[in-house]
């Protein structure tokens, strides 16, 4: 039955990736179920002189890599865009993971302490209660644990070990920490909560890796290229950060002056003994620290590297919504927030800003990624138009997987 399964639904992916928030799923079953893997073997045996689908490919793709673990009983097409994607911010509605046959909680509809997500939250008693959540990790990682919940003295206990949680008399988002490393699957967590606490949701939020898809998403009825193999397998490996400057394109840098709003708590200056800045005047946080956002657009889609010119103790934000994090130092240096498939359009960097950090200029530098460049990389030859046959993407995903070292 779950070969079965596996076949529907990669014949459904098609190529709109997915949105990074986790979706709407039903009480997640125990975890003695992520056993049941429905995509151990390929969804389709064409013939071997017989070219492949990007559809065959993906379920070959999940079959070697085991990424079956991070699917629910029944998935769906969008599950496993999810993961194809990278995008690793899920969000989980308390009222959808709590076990109503056990936990001493009621679901509330209306805002009593504040505005909530979802269809509801969980309201605690008059005394101490416990809850119990069960989720699927669609892809594995180390997570940040971010809370919005009410009540103080709040007890998360989760396979790493147990955080005390302090929210307030009303709804407020806290950010918990870290979970450590977590595998993709079904997991547990036990939440203590005060007399009269209350939980809307929890979410999991880690950096995204690279999606594992051609440029222009996957298209599962279509022949599979040699371009879109080797586009796929460059992302995989993490080797997209070493394909060569489009230097037909010139480097697009932004100053942070220029986007000032009025409101944010930021101040600009033209101090130099911080180092080396490259705008007539450079953005401070004042001592309180400050939220800051640098609103940027991209005109063509490709590979983007995106550098910061900032100072602080260390730099923390999102980028379109997901999460960056990145050393930083007290003085200007160059922090690379990453190597990114950016579509044409508007895009936003929110900073969280440190006491008197600094930022100067965001730089965003286009590398060459059609097809043939995709294929020098991973040391193909031929034409990017080429089909592959299923011998070819046999060999090709043996090959990944002795050079695969993580998603990243």
């Amino acid at each position: 039955m779950k070969r079965v399964l596996l076949v529907v639904c990669i014949t459904c992916i098609c190529a709109v990736p997915c949105a990074f928030s986790a979706q709407k799923k039903p009480v997640a079953k125990p975890a003695a179920a992520a056993a049941k893997n429905p995509a151990e073997k390929p969804a389709t045996k064409p013939d071997a002189k017989g070219d492949v689908t990007q559809g065959d490919f993906v379920a070959r793709l999940f079959a070697a890599f085991h990424w079956g673990a991070g699917l629910p009983e029944e998935p769906k097409a969008a599950d496993y865009r999810t993961i194809l994607a990278g995008r690793r911010t899920f969000v989980y509605e308390a009222e959808d993971r709590y076990d109503p046959t056990r936990d001493d909680v009621s679901v509330k509809h209306f805002p009593m302490y504040g505005p909530f997500t979802g269809t509801g939250w969980l309201n605690g008693v008059s005394a101490a209660s416990t809850v119990h959540f069960k989720y699927l990790l669609p892809i594995e990682g180390i997570y940040h644990l971010i809370v919005h919940a009410k009540g103080n003295g709040q007890v998360w206990k989760l396979e790493s070990g147990k955080f005390t949680v302090s929210c307030g008399d009303r709804m407020n988002r806290v950010v918990v920490g870290s979970t450590g490393y977590l595998e993709a699957g079904f997991h547990e967590i036990t939440v203590t909560l005060p007399p009269e606490g209350a939980i809307d949701s929890f979410t999991l939020s880690a950096p995204e890796v690279a999606a594992v898809e051609p440029l222009g998403g996957w298209r599962d009825k279509e022949p599979l290229t040699t371009g879109d193999m080797a586009q796929a397998g460059a992302a995989l490996l993490g080797l997209e950060p070493t394909l060569p400057v489009d230097t037909d394109l010139p480097v697009q840098r932004l100053s942070a002056a220029d986007v000032v709003r009025s409101g944010e708590r930021v101040e600009l200056t033209t101090k130099a003994f911080l180092g080396t800045f490259y705008s007539p005047k450079w953005v401070r946080a004042q001592f309180e620290g400050a939220h800051f956002e640098i609103p940027f657009t991209v005109k063509e889609r490709g590979v983007y590297t995106l550098r910061l010119r900032y100072l602080g103790s260390s730099l923390e934000g999102e980028l379109d919504g997901q999460p960056v994090y990145a050393t930083a130092k007290p003085y200007f240096d160059w922090v690379t927030l990453g190597t990114l498939r950016l579509q044409p359009g508007s895009h936003l960097l929110s900073l969280q800003l440190p006491p008197t950090a600094g930022v100067d200029v965001l730089e965003l530098q286009r590398l060459r990624s059609a097809p043939a460049d995709y294929m020098k990389l991973m040391g193909i030859t031929g034409s990017p138009d080429a089909r592959v046959s299923t011998g070819t993407a046999d060999a090709f995903v043996a090959s990944l997987k002795e050079r695969f070292k993580g998603r990243r």
